[in-house]
């Protein structure tokens, strides 16, 4: 290299501008599931610490530089690991010993009672078959062998009496040739109103799904891995239909941004099945 060259390239680097001060991370508006694990979590941890974002670090003690609740809580920010473990240890000034935030990580990182709601919703097939094939081995036996048609059919066996599965049947076998944006239009009805739709698990509050966090995440497996493989669409449909309902009851700090997360996937998927 010549002298002329380096001293091109030296003159060259003396001339660029000094690199600009570290800014704080920018500030965004989360969306889909970082949205709603998010406002899962933080939600919880406000509801637990019985404080609002402006006044629970003066409740707490937290083993972290910076928390920052107020972006956390409009969904402008998610946590870093630190800020989830420092969560974690919290605990209130006259009492050290105690952890009143303790299992609030979990939400964030997997989901409401360590179900795997958000690898669900977003479609990870072995996290859904996992799920599904667990659910189904302790309820009915090992399925793990056999296609998923046969276990929407085992699905269907463990959720309704044989009278109901064969009204349920009938009724989505009446059912006009799906067309786009009529069929999307009355399955999110049914997402947003139950009233729209006749369903046995809605019908019955006394039914054990009501309160069975997994088996209602299940149903969401179901629906997410019959797009995947391109069968059983209406059958899946009409048990995500119910499964949403009952999870807005489940987890409603997060209801509405449910039903948002949920039109925004099906407009998806309706796109992917119909073109």
């Amino acid at each position: 290299m010549s002298e002329n060259t380096k001293k091109s390239i030296f003159m060259a680097y003396e001339e660029l501008p000094p690199p600009p001060k570290q800014k704080r991370r920018q500030v965004v508006e989360l969306s889909g599931i970082d949205a709603l694990r998010t406002l899962l979590w933080v939600r919880t941890v406000l509801r637990l610490a019985d404080a609002k974002p402006s006044n629970l670090l003066s409740k707490l003690v937290f083993q972290v530089e910076r928390a920052e609740f107020a972006l956390y809580a409009s969904a402008q920010r998610t946590p870093s690991s630190t800020t989830l473990w420092a969560v974690e240890e919290a605990y209130p000034v006259k009492d050290k010993a105690a952890r009143p935030l303790a299992g609030t990580r979990t939400i964030y990182e997997i989901g409401p009672s360590a179900m795997p709601l958000w690898s669900v919703l977003a479609g990870n097939q072995g996290a859904c078959e996992t799920l599904i094939d667990d659910y189904l081995a302790r309820t009915l036996g090992t399925m793990k062998a056999v296609s998923f048609d046969k276990k929407v059919d085992a699905i269907y066996a463990v959720l309704f009496e044989p009278h109901e599965a064969d009204a349920v049947k009938e009724m989505l076998a009446a059912q006009p040739t799906p067309h786009k944006f009529r069929y999307a239009l009355l399955l999110y009805a049914a997402v947003i109103d139950k009233n729209t739709i006749y369903h046995p698990l809605l019908d019955d509050t006394d039914k054990s799904i009501h309160s069975n966090l997994e088996l209602v995440i299940v149903l969401l497996a179901a629906w997410q891995l019959s797009y995947l493989f391109k069968t059983r669409y209406e059958e899946t449909d009409y048990l995500m239909a119910a499964a949403v309902h009952i999870l807005k009851g489940m987890i409603p700090e997060v209801k509405d941004e449910i039903d948002i997360w949920f039109r925004q996937d099906l407009e998806i998927k309706m796109t992917k099945r119909f073109g």
